[in-house]
């Protein structure tokens, strides 16, 4: 009898290994399965701070990974060797482009290929506690417009082109070289009104790629949010000039299009946070009437769903524009870092910390740069990327970094790149944050908190503090 249960449970075993072995040779989790990491959800407290289930503050550090081009990924976030490098640095988030020209190739066709390679990418960034913030990235919107595909071209096709005379490029008599120079150009803000203003069933196709997105990442705890569109541009102000102002283009072309891209995603994922942009300059100017600042008076999605606040975070980018024409290795000069520096940059994170506690939710610096440190001390670069970077210390921001170029060719670290970027922070907090001090230049860090007493969080260590791995 004995020997007979011995065999009985020899098979058993076996059986039960076979399985094992089958489970763990098998292909990769299908679509939307849920992913097995160990990276919480990130939520949002009372205070629109990002936390952790155990309730832990989290603060975010990455840059932007984004290609214009076609196949919309790039290689490089593939590779191995550079995730290590990422982790060691303590890079915890990157903002990853997700294509609606991607996903929607052709009006009723979704490119699952496409979407299985950024499962893949997000996959692999959670194996290295990274989290993605999934960026529907565009800039000007199309190449009918002098960029690339952000919105697809068969939906930039339907909408009704302007007088050969007002058709791109004009005002301009050529095609301008600067990129942004497109969002100026008629045609461009003619197509950007046409989006806002649902012609040729616009909002649906938009919703369609939401959704698409949704209900394929719903379960993936590294997924830190969803961020509708990149720097949306205002509108047609040639036709109205109202919509040349960021609070007016804000309320009436912004706000009812992303309420409805909101709900389209919630119909599959009800948690997972929605990042949501201003008009660009709209953060320059804090919400005194409305016709200035974001002119949101709410978060998307606040219209139906009461619990929109802690689930929307507010996203912003900073760039001091009076820079863009110098020469960034050239010693700085000493008005413009008093203007850059002293007043627009703090200025800016100010009018985002309004705006969120006028709307309620999170906020996060999903652009800054492009800056680094090249040697020179004194150089636009140098000075630039530590003012920004020792502001946001300061304020206890999350951002990512534009865009994160900090390899050579040979997938080398580029040192002057990623000096500026190598500075201590706290990743997980318990307790509230007080005071966040680098000093790049004697490598001197002070981080001062207030220890939760909330007794389900006393089991737990009070700090967890990224001490960056400076060895290249």
């Amino acid at each position: 009898m004995r020997d007979t249960v011995w065999l009985i449970a020899s098979f058993l075993i076996l059986l039960l290994l076979l399985l094992l072995l089958t489970q763990s040779s098998s292909s990769s989790p299908q679509p939307g399965s849920t992913q097995l990491t160990g990276l919480n959800k990130i939520t949002l407290n009372t205070d629109g701070q990002f936390i952790d289930t155990r309730g832990f503050i989290k603060l975010f550090r990455g840059f932007n990974s984004v290609r214009k081009s076609f196949p919309w990924y790039s290689q490089q976030v593939l590779n191995i060797t550079q995730m290590k490098m990422f982790q060691n640095w303590g890079i915890n988030t990157i903002r990853l482009q997700v294509m609606w020209s991607g996903v929607y190739p052709h009006q009723s066709t979704i490119n699952t290929t496409y979407l299985d390679q950024i499962e893949k990418i997000v996959n692999l960034f959670a194996q290295y506690n990274i989290y993605v913030i999934l960026d529907m990235h565009q800039d000007a919107l199309s190449s009918r417009y002098g960029t690339y595909d952000g919105i697809p071209l068969w939906l930039i096709d339907q909408f009704k082109r302007p007088s050969h005379a007002l058709q791109y490029p004009w005002p301009y008599k050529q095609a301008p070289n600067c990129e942004m120079c497109n969002y100026l150009t008629y045609e461009c803000s003619n197509a950007a009104q046409q989006l806002y203003d649902n012609v040729s069933n616009s909002w649906s196709h938009w919703g369609d790629f939401w959704e698409v997105i949704a209900e394929r990442f719903r379960h993936t705890t590294n997924v830190l949010g969803y961020e509708l569109i990149n720097e949306p541009p205002p509108g047609n102000y040639y036709t109205n000039p109202l919509r040349g102002l960021s609070g007016y283009a804000g309320r009436y072309n912004l706000q009812p299009v992303y309420d409805y891209l909101v709900e389209r995603i919630r119909k599959h994922d009800t948690e997972t946070l929605i990042f949501y942009e201003p008009i660009t300059y709209g953060i320059f100017t804090p919400f005194t009437t409305s016709w200035l600042g974001t002119g949101f008076e709410r978060v998307p999605g606040a219209n139906k769903d009461k619990s929109a606040p802690n689930k929307s975070v507010l996203s912003y980018h900073y760039y001091c524009w009076i820079l863009q024409t110098e020469n960034s290795n050239s010693t700085m000069p000493f008005w413009k870092k008093i203007v850059c520096d002293e007043f627009l940059l703090p200025d800016v994170i100010s009018n985002a910390i309004k705006a969120m506690q006028r709307t309620g939710g999170g906020r996060f610096l999903t652009e800054f740069g492009i800056c680094g440190d090249d040697g020179n001390a004194n150089s636009v670069n140098t000075v630039e990327c530590n003012a920004i970077l020792d502001e946001v210390d300061k304020r206890f921001e999350s951002w990512t970094y534009w865009d994160g170029n900090f390899l050579d060719e040979m997938g080398n670290p580029i040192d002057s790149q990623v000096k500026s970027f190598i500075r201590p922070y706290p990743q997980s907090t318990n307790g509230k944050l007080k005071k966040l001090r680098f000093n790049h230049k004697t490598g001197e860090f002070h981080f001062v908190f207030l220890h939760s007493t909330n007794p389900s969080l006393l089991k737990y260590h009070l700090i967890e503090v990224l001490l960056m791995n400076k060895s290249f």
